[in-house]
């Protein structure tokens, strides 16, 4: 612990900007404020190259630098243009954040200004040495203007480093993050689990109808089996009744044949034998006919019945199987639908935020460069007699939107001399600066307002 508080330490060792030139103003301009140092990573304190150091207004990308191979870097602030964030992030380690208030006494034109982090430390995302979530929740330092150059605010900096010293803190913070993930995959488990029951449960009624409509196909298969045993059977008894009335007929032939009978009983023994053969006819006639239309009413039922519970099983299958196909395409399209709702809400909040800072952004400027520029003319320069005051440059600010980006329009007229300054905001935070209709920085764009107030 003591190499960690001593080398965080470092972060309070701000200097101001001293040596070759750096920072120095140029007689009668405020000149851009330089926050810059070097990055190192923790415990090797080794210097970090690539750390990404974007500056912020509100929500609003102003500029962005990355660290060289020695971890040092460089970016500017404009003087009074309200507070910003300067934003350090690098993979596998902890991001973290800084506050400056770029307000500067009017006094203070020439002097040197900015801040220096020397060996800004930056921990690994899992290290277990600081409380990560001090960096998560609050701004490591406050640069402000203090006297006569920028510094940092001692006071918030010790409760920053008591914050970032409560590992306790560290330890709670992130016992209840996990529970929160354990009961998230609790929840997640379950709603699988309840669904893949239902599921399961689907499948099984699929499969009991099938089981079901095999059954029912096995047991009509010996309904015809024995529908076909039962035909033989009756093919058998016609046959014999047929063979029966041939009997018949020959004995009736023998009969008429015989000469030791009398006439009589030869009449009379014909006409028994023709009405044994014609009952014998009818009965046989009437036995086909009637297994006949029994045989016809009972296969057009069975057949009729076998073709209904063949129906009534596919269409009971076909509906569980189109229900769930139907199920799993409803929740396929609700959750892509949901995951565009949450995008297309995120994306108009970003784009209503970036609207709002852009036009108010350029509307402070615009009304600070004004403000500027009355009070240097109040002030005077001299004997009026001997001094004419040449006309103040005209402002004009112009809005207008695209499909995809706001752009504003600042036209300065001067001495007969019109500059055309252009800002495009896109939705998804990209921006972009012109002057006469050449592409230039945004701390350019700044400037190239804040000159004219120099103008008497």
């Amino acid at each position: 612990m003591l190499y960690r508080r001593s080398f965080v330490s470092f972060i309070i060792c701000f200097c101001v900007l001293v040596g070759s030139g750096r920072g120095f103003a140029l007689s009668g301009e405020i000149q851009p404020i330089e926050i810059f140092g070097n990055v190192v990573g923790m415990p090797l304190k080794k210097s970090l190259e690539g750390v990404v150091v974007a500056l912020y207004k509100g929500n609003f990308k102003v500029d962005e630098v990355k660290t060289d191979r020695k971890g040092r870097f460089a970016i500017f602030i404009t003087p009074n243009t309200g507070e910003y964030q300067i934003r350090f992030s690098y993979p596998l380690h902890v991001g973290m954040f800084c506050v400056v208030n770029s307000s500067v006494p009017a006094k203070y034109t020439t002097i040197e200004k900015g801040h220096q982090f020397p060996d800004l430390p930056m921990w690994p995302s899992n290290t277990k040495d600081v409380n990560i979530y001090a960096y998560r929740d609050l701004p490591f330092a406050k640069i402000r203007w203090e006297q006569k150059s920028f510094g940092e605010d001692l006071s918030y900096f010790d409760i920053f480093r008591r914050k970032m010293d409560d590992l306790d803190e560290m330890a709670e913070i992130r016992k209840k993050e996990l529970e929160e993930i354990a009961l998230k995959e609790k929840q997640k488990k379950e709603k699988e689990e309840k669904e893949r029951a239902e599921k399961e449960l689907k499948e099984k009624e699929l499969k009991e109808k099938e089981l079901a409509l095999k059954l029912q196909l096995l047991k009509e298969k010996e309904e015809r089996e024995r529908l076909e045993k039962e035909q033989q059977d009756k093919l058998v008894k016609q046959k014999k009744l047929e063979e029966e009335q041939k009997l018949l007929e020959k004995q009736l032939v023998k009969a008429k044949e015989d000469e030791t009978v009398g006439e009589d009983v030869k009449l009379k023994q014909e006409k028994d034998l023709k009405e044994k053969i014609k009952k014998k006819n009818q009965a046989i006639s009437a036995q086909y006919q009637n297994d006949l239309l029994v045989m016809v009413a009972e296969n057009e039922k069975k057949m009729k019945q076998s073709q209904m519970m063949k129906k009534k099983a596919e269409t009971d299958a076909n509906a569980i199987t189109e229900k769930l196909r139907k199920e799993s395409e409803l929740k396929a399209q609700l959750d892509e639908l949901d995951k565009e709702i949450q995008i297309l809400k995120k994306k108009k909040e970003d784009a209503k935020k970036e609207k709002i800072l852009a036009e108010s952004g350029i509307i402070k400027t615009a009304a600070q460069v004004e403000k500027i520029i009355k009070e240097q003319n109040a002030k005077g320069a001299g004997n009026v007699k001997d001094y004419s005051f040449p006309p103040p440059p005209v402002f004009v600010v112009e809005k207008s939107e695209s499909m995809f980006s706001w752009i504003t329009t600042v036209t300065i007229t001067y001495n007969k001399q019109k500059t055309v300054l252009t800002r495009e905001v896109f939705i998804w935070g990209t921006e972009y600066f012109y002057r006469n209709g050449e592409e230039i920085r945004s701390v350019e764009f700044i400037a190239e307002i804040l000159k004219f107030k120099n103008i008497r």
